[in-house]
Order: structure tokens, then C-alpha cells, then sequence
């Protein structure tokens, strides 16, 4: 087999025997696969701008060199996906978790600034009250 090839097909006519070679990867395979891909992730952003679409091509470019239309790539690069999602569902609820108790202590804390300028102001304003009802 040649560069590009990966089997060949025999068929058996009477006597004579016809060797068909066949192609598991192509440059047009290639060319193909890098745009579906491109456009897969173009979609998946609301606002794609031009210089986005552009390090789509790039990246698919080279993800489909590496994939090369085997199966086994494929499935490792599913797997990696996999793997990625999974590590996002388990991560995301524990970070939630961390955000809102900040959230809440920076809320408290808020809450007890307002308190206190609240009770100055209060405070203020009967000094005030009482220093004008003294005068008169």
C-alpha cells in the first residue's frame, strides 16, 4: 500500500483479478471535516465575529490533521469531552456553594455598614433636633 492508503479491495472476475485501491483518508475528507467543524463551533456562539470564525478554522484545521477520520481518535477525543463535562457538573455546584457563602458575608457585612451610617445619621439629627430646641 501506498502513502494514504490503508487496504486494498479484490475482485474476482473469471480469470482475471482487479486490485482496487482505496483511500482512508483524503484531502478533501480533510477539507470537509475542517469546515463542519468550524461551523459546529461557529453556531455555538450567539455573536461569532469574523477574527472567532478565523481561530475556528485554525483549530479545526489542526483537530481534523490529528483526527484524520479514524474512529479511535474519535473516541478518545469524545472521552477527553467526557471527562471535561464531568469534572464541569461536579465543580460547578461546590463553586455555587463557595460563591454564595461570600455573597452572604459580603451582604452581612454591607448590612452592617448601612446599619451603623443609619444609626449616626439618626443620631446626628437628634443632636440637631435638640440643640434647635434648646435655642428657642
Amino acid at each position: 500500500c501506498g502513502p494514504g492508503t490503508s487496504g486494498t479491495l479484490a475482485d474476482e472476475s473469471g480469470n482475471e483479478q482487479d486490485i482496487i485501491t482505496y483511500a482512508s483518508w483524503s484531502w478533501t475528507f480533510w477539507f470537509g471535516e475542517t469546515i463542519v467543524m468550524t461551523l459546529f463551533l461557529a453556531n455555538s456562539f450567539e455573536n461569532a465575529t469574523t477574527a472567532l470564525t478565523t481561530g475556528f478554522s485554525i483549530l479545526s484545521l489542526f483537530i481534523t490533521l490529528w483526527l484524520r477520520g479514524k474512529f479511535w481518535r474519535y473516541a478518545t477525543l469524545l472521552g477527553f469531552e467526557g471527562i471535561i463535562a464531568l469534572l464541569v457538573v461536579m465543580a460547578f455546584p461546590v463553586m455555587e456553594m463557595i460563591l454564595e457563602e461570600i455573597v452572604q458575608d459580603k451582604m452581612r457585612r454591607v448590612g452592617e455598614k448601612i446599619r451603623a451610617h443609619d444609626a449616626r445619621t439618626k443620631e446626628r439629627l437628634r443632636k440637631r433636633k435638640n440643640a434647635t430646641s434648646s435655642k428657642s
